[in-house]
């Protein structure tokens, strides 16, 4: 998807960008395999990473802010410059806020906007805001039974994401963004996490070392996704399996890459895969169709899951 040309005279990994960007899977790998080319790829001395695109390229607002943070990070350790282009299409659109300045959300007003903004929050103290915003939004923008039971749950599950990326990463600095878009007749939420921090390839790695020796990172993915697992104290494995439990029901998309592994949901089918690149930290993507008329979606007490009813089934 992308272009990389490495120039040994001046030490430059050039990346040139496609026409077209669209915020699915295949762009979240090439990022990820972006960071390993330019970062960590001990076959080139990258002393500079160029970024250039051709004058009449068109990328989606998620697209342009998940590039622009992640060339931000490249940024703490390589020179980067971006050929003009690229900055007139980017700079006018995406907006770095801290994260303590989020505000409630107001849909109309977000279909209007041309810009995107992605939140740099420090620790937990405000990202409780958003989770709730997001979680307001999935409630209301959809047909559900038991409503305030059904947000409540979702809280704590998007809220789980911000915690594992807190409690996991060994840091406490988190980027959130997220894109209300209409595509082909419908509305969807996009929602963004990502951190910087310790892997979930390396943590699992590391609290398994004594049991299992050997393990790969598709093998660490698969693990920390079952029910039950995690490698936090005293905690129950919440967070992931429920996130994936939840995005099945609504017929929604999740990525997740952490590491040399993703994780990926599509059209209802997962894969675990080994990833072009690594992805210095956890990303975690996942898009839900709003007002969903096909379904809906509901609390089940038994099984402390979110479940979805067909309406064609009634």
């Amino acid at each position: 998807m992308f272009e990389y040309n490495y120039n040994r005279k001046n030490k430059g990994m050039y990346v040139n960008l496609p026409l077209q960007l669209t915020f699915d899977y295949e762009f979240h790998d090439a990022v990820s395999e972006m960071i390993d080319k330019c970062l960590l790829n001990n076959e080139n001395d990258v002393k500079c990473v160029y970024v250039t695109c051709d004058h009449d390229s068109k990328y989606d607002k998620m697209s342009m802010a998940y590039l622009l943070n992640v060339l931000r990070y490249i940024m703490i350790f390589k020179d980067v410059k971006w050929h003009f282009h690229v900055a007139n299409i980017i700079a006018p659109t995406v907006h770095v806020q801290d994260g303590a300045k989020f505000r409630e959300v107001n849909f109309d007003e977000e279909l209007q906007k041309n810009k995107l903004i992605y939140y740099d929050f420090h620790g937990d103290k405000n990202v409780q805001k958003p989770v709730d915003e997001m979680a307001k939004l999935l409630v209301e923008k959809n047909l559900t039974i038991n409503s305030e039971t059904v947000k409540e749950f979702l809280s704590t599950t998007i809220g789980e994401i911000f915690s594992n990326s807190i409690n996991h990463s060994e840091q406490d600095e988190i980027f959130f963004m997220y894109d209300i878009s209409f595509e082909d007749g419908d509305f969807y939420l996009c929602i963004n996490v990502i951190d910087y921090g310790s892997t979930i390839v390396a943590n699992v790695k590391k609290y398994l070392a004594m049991e299992y020796m050997g393990l790969n990172g598709t093998d660490c993915i698969r693990w920390a996704i079952k029910s039950g697992n995690t490698t936090r104290l005293g905690s129950g494995g919440y967070g992931l399996p429920t996130l994936i439990s939840y995005i099945k029901s609504t017929g929604g998309e999740l990525y997740i890459l952490s590491g040399e592994a993703n994780y990926k949901l599509s059209a209802g089918i997962e894969e675990v895969l080994l990833s072009k690149g690594v992805f210095c930290g956890t990303s975690i993507t996942f898009k839900v169709k709003l007002y969903d008329t096909g379904r809906i979606i509901k609390y089940d007490k038994k099984s402390e899951k979110i479940e979805s009813i067909s309406l064609d089934s009634i």
